[in-house]
């Protein structure tokens, strides 16, 4: 298929332009030679190129601020327990250390859905958030996890979704492991009908894997207050939507929390909304009257940002010999 102009009055600017319709047989010629366009079918310079490739470019992990502090994240080794006791004395003598919160000493923050909390007794994944610390240097951090001491009570898990569906299934939340009910459902035509009057039918199983988003940056946060106003560098796709969720989890209203991303290191479907360690570092920061950074390892990655879950699908399908 090639094409050629036509004539078609469509107001641009105030003037009329030449219009490109798809005609067989005519060479592609583009916009009419004479029509005063200024960004379309020039060359341009991206504004964003120089930065990228000099590596200039400041990302949200790149991002640092006087005074500031680093915060690391002490998560269950276990995909389904209980909270029996934290004991965070001997982290808190540790030089460096500045803050330390879990989940006796903040507000109660629901999460996902108001099914859990941020810091919940009951812990659902292996990686599920349990303390946060706050220090002068991440190594101080990671050093202060080390000492914190965790009594847990272990209970039965699953790590299949077709198990964890079954009513003897170990239950993640009191009320079952589905979230939101029953499926949704949508159907069109005879589907019996349809079956019967088929000359071939073929029906199998199917399952995908678990996918992990890996960009190259890592989730990350940098919090700093002034006074009763919350700003947040993230490395995220959707400001607004961290934004939307830190005002929820901070009961605080949106007009005094500022969400901002220059450059960001990929996302691949995650990144696309407020997370845990976004809020823990909001919290750190209002504790500690000091900026807060915070950023997830790759082990953390892998278990705490989110995934593209795997599924099963049983599917079957009819046809007949003219290909309908």
């Amino acid at each position: 298929m090639t094409r050629k102009i036509i004539k078609a009055k469509y107001i641009f600017e105030g003037d009329p332009v030449e219009k490109i319709a798809e005609v067989p047989g005519e060479r592609q010629t583009g916009w009419v030679e004479g029509t005063d366009l200024k960004i379309v079918g020039k060359e341009h310079t991206r504004k964003d190129g120089y930065d990228k490739v000099s590596g200039s470019a400041i990302y949200t992990i790149d991002k640092e601020l006087p005074n500031i502090l680093y915060a690391r994240t002490l998560r269950s080794p276990f995909p389904n327990a209980l909270i029996k006791s934290i004991d965070t004395s001997k982290a808190e003598k540790l030089k460096g250390v500045v803050k330390i919160i879990h989940k006796d000493n903040i507000p109660k923050i629901t999460w996902y859905w108001d099914s859990t909390l941020l810091f919940d007794p009951h812990v659902r994944h292996e990686g599920d958030e349990v303390v946060c610390v706050a220090a002068e240097t991440t190594e101080i951090a990671e050093e202060a996890l080390s000492l914190i001491n965790i009594e847990y009570e272990e209970l039965p898990f699953t790590v299949s979704a077709s198990e964890a569906m079954k009513d003897d299934a170990p239950k993640v939340h009191d009320w079952g492991n589905v979230m939101g009910g029953k499926p949704s459902e949508h159907s069109r035509g005879d589907i019996e009908k349809g079956f019967a009057e088929a000359d071939e039918i073929v029906e199998d199983e199917f399952s995908t894997q678990i996918e992990i988003h890996h960009p190259t940056e890592v989730h990350c946060s940098v919090a700093n207050w002034d006074g009763d106003y919350l700003t947040i560098w993230d490395s995220t796709q959707a400001i607004f939507n961290v934004r939307r969720e830190m005002s929820r989890a901070l009961n605080m209203p949106e007009s005094r929390i500022r969400i901002l991303k220059k450059y960001m290191g990929g996302g691949f479907g995650s990144k696309l909304e407020g997370g845990k360690y976004s809020v823990m570092a909001a919290l750190l920061a209002k504790e500690t009257g000091r900026p807060v950074k915070i950023f997830l390892d790759r082990k953390e990655m892998n278990l705490a940002v989110g995934n593209r879950p795997d599924s099963f699908q049983r599917i079957k399908i009819g046809a007949k010999k003219d290909g309908n």
